[in-house]
């Protein structure tokens, strides 16, 4: 079964990528994603330890859920809004079969 390609409303995704521009790469917004990059294990493992030296699989899915937060903005503060209208054109060209 094929996936349709969900409709992405380009001008709302512009400005929300603005947004996070603008917080993020202003001095104080870096220095706040730095600290977060520290604090949430955005360079470092994410493996939870457990007081016995276990991995404890709870800590790392929590552990993993504060660095993926990091992820999405640096996702976003980079977004390539023109990639994402290619590639969609390019999906939907291949699901008509070339057709238009």
């Amino acid at each position: 079964m094929q996936q349709q390609a969900q409709q992405v409303d380009y001008k709302a995704l512009e400005k929300l990528r603005a947004a996070y521009q603008k917080v993020f790469k202003s001095e104080e917004g870096k220095k706040v994603l730095e600290d977060l990059k520290q604090k949430f294990h955005f360079k470092s493992s994410t493996i939870g330890i457990d007081l016995s030296k276990k991995v404890d699989p709870n800590a790392t899915l929590y552990n993993e859920g504060q660095r993926s937060a990091i992820c999405i903005i640096e996702q976003m503060i980079d977004l390539d809004i023109e990639a994402i209208r290619k590639r969609q054109a390019e999906q939907k060209n291949k699901s008509t079969g070339g057709l238009k």
